[in-house]
């Protein structure tokens, strides 16, 4: 392999990678990556930060199970859990709540990826059904390019 094409292929991967973290940051729809293990909430988008009313020092403390109602926690941490190959899938419709604990009914969708190279992660996407009154009572990629 010559030096100009290696030199080229690294130009292409870091504008790869550039983009990926372009259409995460500005995407209208909330994305949160969290570790598979932990559930612990690694990175999440701005369009997820005003959805659900948490700031980034909030986020930094929180699981992904913390988006979710008491008592669809077990099903959530079962499905959260689950490595699903390559595929980019639906993780179901589940019940959600704000900080200020409105209700959210959402359609979840989820793919693992290689975040920092180091660890399996999940990458999850959120589509709002309607929001109901507040209640009181949560494909495999390579590289970097997340």
């Amino acid at each position: 392999m010559k030096a100009g094409s290696t030199a080229s292929a690294m130009d292409m991967m870091r504008q790869c990678t550039h983009w990926s973290q372009q259409l995460f940051d500005a995407n209208p729809v909330p994305m949160i990556i969290y570790d598979q293990g932990s559930l612990k909430v690694l990175k999440f988008n701005d369009s997820a930060a005003k959805h659900y009313g948490y700031s980034a020092s909030e986020w930094a403390n929180m699981t992904v199970t913390d988006l979710y109602l008491q008592q669809d926690i077990p099903a959530i941490r079962q499905e959260a859990s689950v490595a699903r190959g390559d595929d980019f899938h639906h993780a179901g419709t589940w019940r959600q709540q704000t900080k200020d604990r409105s209700q959210l009914d959402v359609d979840v969708f989820q793919c693992l990826i290689d975040f920092n190279e180091k660890m399996p992660c999940s990458q999850y996407s959120t589509t709002f059904r309607h929001y109901a009154a507040p209640c009181r009572i949560s494909t495999r990629l390579r590289g970097s390019c997340v």
